[in-house]
């Protein structure tokens, strides 16, 4: 199985496809999932003087945490329900992250 995930932190938006197995696994993972592989798009380091800068709202040594998950269906879904008893293969699930302080 595999699903569509857009991930939104601030005015950053990134689309990933994730496969999730038989779907027998949580939205809280897939959320934390997504969330993880949002962060680690973003640059690590120092910008050198001719890198172009890259558009950020994660602040430094922050870690992303999943905020609300949804679909255009259906506006929320329990942390611990199963991916299979609640989307198909190729469905697509909006996942918002924001900075844990």
């Amino acid at each position: 199985m595999q699903l569509v995930v857009r991930v939104e932190s601030g005015d950053r938006t990134s689309t990933f496809k994730i496969q999730v197995g038989d779907g027998r696994k949580s939205f809280k993972w897939l959320a934390l999932a997504a969330a993880q592989r949002f962060g680690s798009e973003s640059p690590k380091g120092k910008l050198r003087q001719r890198e172009r800068k890259f558009p950020c709202t994660n602040p430094a040594n922050t870690n992303l945490v999943p905020s609300r998950c949804y679909t255009e269906d259906q506006d929320f879904f329990h942390p611990d329900a199963l991916l299979v008893e609640q989307l198909q293969d190729g469905d697509h699930l909006t996942v918002e992250v924001a900075p844990r302080f």
